[in-house]
């Protein structure tokens, strides 16, 4: 999605997944999609800014499921296009460690003591917010990695919740990573906010915001009779020829038998 000179997408295979239903809010600071996602696939959310001014930091901050997973600075490119973006596909979990993002199948329960959990309004988004920023030395925040993991830890919701159908953001398997760094920014004004809100591409379907299958009839519409070419009429000739040279072919064999079978007295 774009809003003016940003821009956010869903990557899967370092492709942008389709977005359906794009919504525009009134103000222009902030747009909504759908997008579909499928069960064990591995994701990376991309910001960019198309238009980078060189006095101006810009960061991204990534909300999954209503929990951050962290900020960062958009810098520039590096296939020389002038454009500043990021690309997050994973979280920190210590000073050294790191997990993937992807989209798992949601765990549910039919015990009614899970029937009142809290749920996050953001629950089945992914929110992405641009914002300037300045680097402030005296701003020092330390991560909560223990915070961070209780709150990406797998999440069981109650069968009747309609948030637990489908699917969730999770972390894949825990992989070393060199040390976090941490930047210390503070933020002076929010410059836009995407939503994507995920959902199996069948219940997208289903709701009649993607669009259906195409159904195996469709394939045949624009072919009339005429067009439709009957490929047994060949083989119908093919067999009428075959037919006829064989009759004469008969023919002249017996006309040959009744000539040697004259006797000449003479």
């Amino acid at each position: 999605m774009r809003l003016g000179q940003y821009l956010a997408s869903i990557l899967v295979d370092r492709a942008p997944l389709t977005e359906y239903d794009v919504k525009l809010s009134e103000d222009g600071q902030s747009v909504v999609c759908w997008v579909p996602s499928t069960e064990n696939q591995p994701f990376s959310v991309r910001s960019m800014d198309h238009a980078p001014h060189p006095s101006i930091l810009l960061s991204s901050r990534v909300v999954l499921d209503g929990r951050e997973c962290g900020r960062k600075c958009l810098t520039k490119a590096k296939d020389g296009s002038g454009v500043s973006m990021n690309v997050r596909d994973t979280i920190s979990t210590s000073d050294y460690t790191r997990r993937t993002l992807w989209f798992g199948k949601q765990a549910v329960t039919d015990d009614d003591a899970y029937l009142n959990a809290k749920i996050s309004p953001d629950f089945g988004s992914i929110i992405v917010e641009i914002r300037e920023v300045e680097h402030n030395a005296t701003y020092k925040k330390k991560t909560d990695y223990r915070r961070i993991n209780a709150a990406f830890a797998p999440k069981v919701l109650h069968e009747k919740s309609k948030k637990g159908l489908g699917h969730s953001v999770q972390l894949g398997e825990e992989v070393q990573s060199k040390y976090n760094r941490k930047s210390n920014h503070a933020t002076i004004r929010q410059v836009a906010t995407f939503t994507f809100r995920y959902r199996t591409i069948e219940l997208l379907r289903a709701q009649g915001i993607a669009p259906p299958l195409p159904s195996p009839a469709a394939k045949n519409v624009g072919l009339s009779g005429d067009d439709l070419i009957d490929l047994t009429l060949d083989d119908s000739d093919e067999r009428v020829k075959r037919e006829d040279v064989e009759t004469k072919i008969k023919r002249e064999k017996k006309r040959v038998r009744r000539e040697n079978e004259i006797i000449d007295l003479t």
